[in-house]
C-alpha cells in the first residue's frame, strides 16, 4: 500500500515538474525545488 500512495505522489509531481520546466526552464529555482522534492521520494521508493 506504500508503495502505491508513494508511486501516486511520485507520478503528480513528475508532471507538474515537466510543466514548470516548460513554462520557466529548468534551472529556475521552483522547477530545482521540485526536482528535489522527487529525488527524495524516489530515494524513499527505492528503500521500500
Amino acid at each position: 500500500m506504500q508503495k502505491f500512495i508513494l508511486t501516486q505522489k511520485i507520478n503528480v509531481i513528475r508532471k507538474y515538474m515537466y510543466i514548470l520546466a516548460k513554462r520557466r526552464g529548468y534551472t529556475h529555482p521552483t522547477v530545482v525545488n521540485c526536482s528535489q522534492r522527487l529525488d527524495l521520494l524516489l530515494n524513499r521508493y527505492q528503500n521500500i
